[in-house]
């Protein structure tokens, strides 16, 4: 679960938990950019299409996380923008990954296998209820895709979220019939939802692995410094012997004139 941080507006707790994902699945917790953008010019009956899907979508998403909540993470915000020919997801995988090895212990797949082949589009979210509001966001981006030429459909769509479900499991397996494109990759198996618990904050969780690293060269300074100061002490002996040599070479030539 979220834990100290579930307090925070849903975009900032969701922006902490998509760039924690961001960076186990890809490596950098930086933005794609463009690399994770589609656009595509949509017929007015397809943007009524797609703006009824995402009502559905917010309404489904506000039913099941309560009103008061729902405020408390989105304040005003009544998602009811218009549809254009513009999609993006959180992350497009560059490479063949495994996602249980990228996301760590505690990690799960809660639906379809671990495999990640290149290609595949990734969505996340912190909050259960939203995974309707992600299946829509998938659905245009696979809408979007689909309208290219040539056609450039993903090979894999995968979910990660901070919940396991439990009683609204098959609220969201009907969920996604609703949306056609989600669906045949679904039906194909190549929907993947994968769960996987943050309950660190990744700012907080980012400067403790830097007061790591910086630990770790503050001790092999340290180790640096006392091996130096063998070193020298070995150099300063070394040199007193050979001091103590000559000093006596005198002595030994004068009992050599003697004999």
């Amino acid at each position: 679960m979220w834990s100290d941080w579930s307090s925070l507006p849903g975009r900032l707790s969701g922006n902490d938990y998509e760039n924690h994902i961001r960076e186990l699945l890809t490596g950098s917790c930086k933005d794609q950019g463009d690399k994770r953008m589609e656009q595509a010019k949509l017929s007015e009956a397809l943007q009524r299409k797609l703006q009824n899907l995402k009502c559905e979508a917010v309404e489904n998403a506000r039913e099941h996380t309560g009103e008061a909540l729902w405020k408390r993470l989105f304040g005003e915000n009544d998602f009811n923008d218009g549809q254009t020919g513009k999609a993006s997801v959180e992350i497009v995988m560059a490479e063949d990954k495994d996602v249980l090895q990228c996301l760590g212990a505690g990690a799960e797949m809660l639906l379809g296998d671990a495999a990640l082949p290149t290609g595949t589009v990734v969505e996340v979210t912190v909050q259960g209820p939203l995974f309707y509001v992600k299946c829509f966001q998938l659905e245009k981006y696979l809408t979007i895709c689909a309208l290219q030429t040539p056609p450039k459909v993903p090979p894999a769509a995968l979910l990660v979220i901070n919940r396991k479900p439990i009683e609204c499991r098959d609220d969201w397996m009907n969920a996604v019939e609703k949306f056609p494109n989600l669906q045949t990759l679904a039906q194909q198996g190549n929907f993947r939802i994968a769960y996987c618990p943050h309950s660190v904050h990744h700012a907080q969780y980012r400067q403790k692995m830097v007061e790591k690293d910086e630990i770790i060269v503050e001790k092999d300074e340290i180790i640096a410094q006392k091996d130096a100061k063998v070193c020298l002490l070995s150099v300063l002996l070394l040199c007193l012997l050979a001091w103590q040599i000559l000093q006596k070479l005198p002595a030994y030539a004068v009992k050599g004139t003697d004999l």
